[in-house]
């Protein structure tokens, strides 16, 4: 008769009962503040997920996937509806026919675009939106709470499959538990309406599953747990594509342990059973398909839905694509628009390498001590996992995919393999500290990121008082209700490529029911357009619908302006609001009035645009003429036609200009006669002398129309600076101190026809 279990075991196991409980516990709390720091259909996929819940609770039949037919659940129409058939019952009681009005598309969202400033919604949010308020918002809520049940189970199954391929691991489960716990990624996902929930789950189980008979490795058909394990692999398959990994990989567990008890007549038994129950449970989906869409999977009707990649991207192209797909595995939230700071990649990234390390070592430990009795139970987790990034891989190639998150089925391998090489590198007797204070690391950050990435990615413009001392006072309004009173900008100057930050400053003359459109565009060198940005208010956030009248919103922007752009020049802002679109895509303005008279545009001094610091062009010669105000002059050059006189010329100042002044060129002939003028600030205006910068190059273009029929012959150029308020010219010395009369710097030039 074997021994039961003596007291000290029975503490432990009462331990880690205990601390699996409050670290679920944990777990629930972080995923309840995830599900309230992601508004609605925010979460990755929501948007097109719910509706697919929607179709089968109102219209009781599942999406046909057509191509050329626009869709509300797009792509996602075309997974198998298990999580969706749940979703769709748990919340058959809830009345979601404002739908249409909670899911209001916000025109201009930048999906897929990690860590942009503005437009990270899909949809508008009114204030104090929430589950409290019923309807649509409600039954995502619930779809959401239920989801974070099934993560709940993930964890678990993880601790479980820890303790069964780890026993001897002093808070190895513990540890793994708390990485699959408390990954911002996959509070994230477990937070949101996701049949990736039900797959973690799923597979976590079926991993645990398979784990604890490849450690048992008992003969028989065991029917209890052959009908399991049938149920869960069918259901897996039911819930998501990838869910049929799991099929090679409980053939290759029951295989291994077939081998070692040599019953190879239950083998059969047990793989005609759940062949069985698989098909029994999924097969009609997967005929379905075949009927529908002519392939079983359905993944090359859903990937030419989502968008397919440009003919000739292949696997080197693919792993350029590793860091994001790294980075989404960890934390990045929204529609992949919204980061987890920076400091939690190089945490993770650090346990990451300390993990490689330490599994390696036990690899190489295990080897040379000949202690490999182990090896298939991590076969088979490895081939899972393998087997799962393949399948990644292949539907990256088929369509711009690459997310980490779609690894979360082997959620548990994963986090289990961090944890045991982790704590290989340290002493056995720290390990068990060493995997407390590390899931207390992973608990505190994932408990601040919501509130320094997520919530503050969705919080719209808070209202102030009053407008601020620094800012500039404008009395601008556009159409009967949107009035602008000021702006300011965070930098006077900045350089091409970097990014203008300015905050507009909104008030409301009364409720508006339309949602305008702003555009923002940063217009520079001969109005080119180096910065652009449309938008609703609030960088997406505060739709004009959304205004109280009398309150004032501060709305700060950030546009990066072109790199290439033709610098130095002052930069203008145009400020423009419409409504709805016309045929060339371009909106209908609202009318635009400042100080009570009408204008055509809003254009706001946003400071100057300088050449970055490797483009500053600086003089190549020494100055040849010397005028009053420190303006200096180094070289010209001129080409002439039939029609025409252009003359360059290259300026610069040995200090700050107090004033902007005009450049005349005037062309003359022998006797002094006047035969064309070309007066122009400098820049064409675009780069006022008062602006330019000690020791920089500035080109100034002039151009001299002829008269027709001027002869053959010598002439002059004369090139000055005069004040344009008054005509008074700047006096023009030689380096020698030599004064040129007339003011004016003579330039002989010879005219052939």
């Amino acid at each position: 008769m074997s021994p039961g279990p003596t007291s000290e075991s029975r503490t432990v196991s009462r331990q880690g009962n205990m601390t699996i409980a409050l670290l679920l516990l944990a777990y629930l709390l972080l995923g309840v503040i995830y599900s309230f720091a992601t508004p609605i259909f925010e979460a990755s996929d929501e948007i097109w997920h719910y509706p697919v819940v929607r179709e089968i609770r109102r219209h009781h039949r599942l999406p046909v996937q057509i191509p050329d037919v626009k869709t509300d659940w797009e792509q996602e129409g075309s997974q198998p509806p298990l999580y969706y058939a749940i979703a769709a019952l748990l919340t058959a009681g809830v009345d979601d026919s404002d739908y249409e009005q909670v899911r209001l598309l916000n025109p201009f969202v930048k999906a897929g675009v990690p860590g942009t400033p503005d437009n990270v919604n899909f949809v508008a949010h009114p204030p104090g939106q929430g589950p409290w308020q019923g309807g649509t918002v409600l039954a995502v809520y619930l779809i959401r709470w239920f989801s974070l049940l099934m993560g709940a189970g993930t964890v678990y199954f993880t601790w479980r499959l820890a303790r069964t391929v780890y026993p001897r691991g002093p808070g190895l489960a513990l540890l793994a538990a708390a990485i699959a716990a408390f990954n911002p990624m996959t509070l994230f996902i477990n937070a949101s309406v996701n049949n990736d929930t039900l797959l973690m789950l799923l597979a976590t189980m079926t991993l645990w599953l398979l784990a604890d008979e490849l450690v048992a490795s008992k003969p028989g058909v065991r029917w209890g747990r052959t009908l399991l394990l049938g149920i869960l692999l069918g259901v897996a398959a039911l819930t998501k594509v990838s869910g049929l990994i799991l099929l090679p990989t409980a053939a290759l567990a029951l295989t291994i342990v077939a081998g070692r008890t040599r019953d190879w007549r239950s083998w059969l038994l047990r793989g005609a059973m759940l062949a069985a129950l698989v098909a029994a449970i999924a097969g009609w989906w997967y005929l379905r398909n075949w009927r529908l869409y002519g392939e079983l999977f359905g993944t090359a009707r859903m990937a030419l839905i989502a968008g397919l990649r440009p003919e000739g991207f292949g696997l080197t192209d693919l792993l350029r694509e590793w860091p994001s797909f790294w980075y989404a595995y960890w934390g990045v939230f929204g529609a992949f628009n919204v980061l987890a700071p920076q400091w939690f990649f190089w945490l993770v990234t650090a346990l990451t390498a300390a993990a490689a390390l330490g599994l390696g070592a036990r690899l190489a430990r295990a080897i040379s001590r000949h202690q490999m009795s182990a090896w298939p139970l991590h076969l088979t987790l490895v081939t899972f996992l393998l087997l799962s990034l393949l399948g990644i891989m292949r539907w990256s190639l088929m369509t711009p995919g690459s997310q980490g998150r779609l690894l979360f089925g082997g959620v548990a391998v994963v986090a289990l393999y961090l944890a045991a090489g982790a704590l290989t590198l340290v002493p056995a007797k720290w390990r068990k500290k060493t995997a407390s204070a590390l899931s207390l690391a992973l608990f505190a950050s994932a408990l601040v990121i919501p509130f320094i990435s997520i919530f503050p990615a969705y919080r719209p413009p808070q209202p102030i008082a009053a407008l601020p001392d620094d800012a500039v006072p404008l009395n601008i309004r556009y159409g009967d209700a949107i009035h602008l009173l000021g702006y300011r900008l965070r930098r006077p100057a900045i350089a091409a490529g970097e990014t203008l930050k300015i905050t507009l400053y909104w008030q409301a003359d009364a409720a508006m029911t339309i949602d305008y459109d702003l555009s923002l565009n940063g217009l520079a060198f001969h109005e080119e357009n180096v910065a652009k940005l449309d938008a609703w208010p609030g960088r997406g956030l505060l739709p004009t619908s959304f205004w109280q009248p009398g309150v004032i919103y501060p709305d700060t922007y950030q546009l990066p302006t072109a790199y290439d752009a033709d610098t130095p020049t002052l930069l203008k802002l145009s400020v423009r609001f419409s409504q709805g679109l016309i045929e060339d895509g371009v909106g209908i303005p609202l009318p635009a009035e400042a100080n009570g008279q009408p204008v055509g545009g809003i254009l706001l001094d946003a400071g100057d645009l300088l050449a970055p610091p490797n483009r500053i062009q600086r003089p190549n010669a020494s100055p040849f003429a010397l005028f009053d105000q420190g303006i200096q002059l180094h070289g010209y050059a001129y080409d002439v036609d039939d029609k025409a006189l252009t003359v360059a010329v290259i300026w610069s100042t040995a200090h700050p200009v107090p004033g902007d002044y005009t450049i005349f060129v005037h062309l003359v002939d022998g006797e002094g006669n006047l035969i064309g003028q070309g007066d122009a600030p400098p820049r064409d205006g675009y780069w006022p002398t008062s602006h330019w910068r000690p020791g920089e190059a500035v080109d100034s273009w002039h151009a001299i129309p002829l008269p027709d029929g001027l002869p053959a012959g010598n002439y002059t150029l004369r090139v000055g600076v005069y004040d344009p308020a008054t005509g008074q010219r700047l006096a023009v010395r030689s380096p020698d101190g030599v004064e040129w009369p007339d003011r004016a710097l003579p330039i002989p030039i010879i005219h052939s026809r």
